[in-house]
């Protein structure tokens, strides 16, 4: 069978005639599974399709329409449909029925999503729920407090860069924001270092130090790259899902009160790219970003943080406070606020991740 785009909405049948007429035994287990649903994600290598359908007879991959994770997927799935695996491309993004048209009938198959973390001050990891294709590298607090202190040296040198292009402040302790922009130096060496696309910081080695790791944890989100600290999985597959739906990433923020249907927030995280206004605020250890969230329509996520159980709903986010949307069975008061109206995909999504 040549190699088929297909547009979600449109599988079901097909799929489903192909694995009824193959006898496919599915599995829970990818090494075992003869047939992968592939969630592939942002940062990801074309090889890391090739490893996970050698051998099979049969796979749906997904992508997001229009990203560049797109990019070498197209190659690496026509030379297997030329071997004689079944594969099957759908897009995320597309029909909100997607994976009812997808699964239907489907009983159980595995699922690879591809996110490389390092964890970064720990003795081991990972410390959460691991889902299949997650690989885990351990960057020991001893290499992590020398890799720190090695980025204070270098700081100073993009002071001047980091205020013209992010924020206009005066009467900063320079000191201070040298020693935070260094930590951001570290976290980006060991990113590239390691082949690393998620970071899980270890974040009292980093104050214990004297600095404040959220404005390294800001800065690599306008980059695209997730970082949380301690063991949040939950900040990387939101930040998945937001670049693909959105192109921006998400905002983070607690609920702090309902008040007439309404919950009011309080804003986190807010990267540059999703802001309206960008200062610096003192603290402790460094400066933090206190970024004010632009006002508009937000798909708001709620994970616990075993990624058990999610909620999702549509809002409208005026002066940090969401509006329009349902406030019952939330599992945690984290939230994450992806700009637009994508309930549907975000929902297709986790539930190809079984959450």
């Amino acid at each position: 069978m040549a190699l088929r785009n297909i547009l979600l909405g449109s599988m079901d049948d097909i799929v489903e005639s192909f694995i009824e007429r193959e006898g496919l035994r599915l599995s829970s287990e990818p090494g075992d599974a003869e047939f992968l649903i592939i969630l592939y994600s942002t940062g990801s290598e074309p090889s890391m399709l090739e490893n996970v359908l050698e051998g099979r007879r049969g796979a749906v991959v997904f992508t997001f329409k229009g990203h560049r994770s797109l990019k070498g997927v197209p190659d690496v799935l026509h030379t297997y449909s030329r071997r004689g695996v079944k594969v099957f491309h759908a897009h995320i993004g597309g029909g909100g029925e997607a994976y009812k048209s997808l699964v239907k009938g489907i009983r159980s198959a595995s699922i690879v999503y591809d996110l490389s973390i390092i964890h970064f001050g720990w003795n081991e990891g990972p410390g959460g729920p691991v889902i299949p294709g997650w690989s885990h590298i351990v960057y020991p607090p001893h290499e992590a407090t020398k890799t720190v202190e090695e980025g204070f040296k270098y700081g100073g040198l993009y002071i001047g860069t980091y205020l013209s292009e992010y924020y206009n402040v005066e009467g900063l302790d320079e000191d201070k924001l040298s020693k935070s922009l260094g930590v951001y130096l570290a976290f980006r060496s060991v990113l590239e270092s390691l082949g690393g696309n998620t970071l899980l910081v270890n974040c009292s080695i980093v104050e214990g130090l004297g600095a404040d790791p959220w404005l390294a944890i800001h800065l690599l989100a306008d980059e695209g790259i997730p970082a949380a600290c301690n063991e949040d999985y939950r900040w990387p597959l939101s930040m998945m899902l937001s670049l693909a739906l959105s192109g921006k990433p998400p905002i983070v923020a607690e609920t702090i009160d309902y008040s007439g249907g309404d919950m009011v927030v309080e804003p986190l995280l807010v990267p540059t790219l999703v802001s309206s206004e960008r200062r610096l605020r003192d603290s402790r250890t460094g400066y933090k970003p206190a970024n004010t969230p632009r006002s508009g329509e937000y798909t708001v996520i709620s994970l616990s943080k075993t990624l058990d159980r999610v909620y999702i709903s549509e809002c409208i986010l005026e002066d940090e406070t969401l509006k329009e949307c349902s406030l019952q069975g939330i599992p945690s008061s984290l939230l994450h606020m992806i700009p637009g109206r994508h309930k549907d995909s975000v929902e297709t999504a986790f539930r190809l991740l079984g959450i």
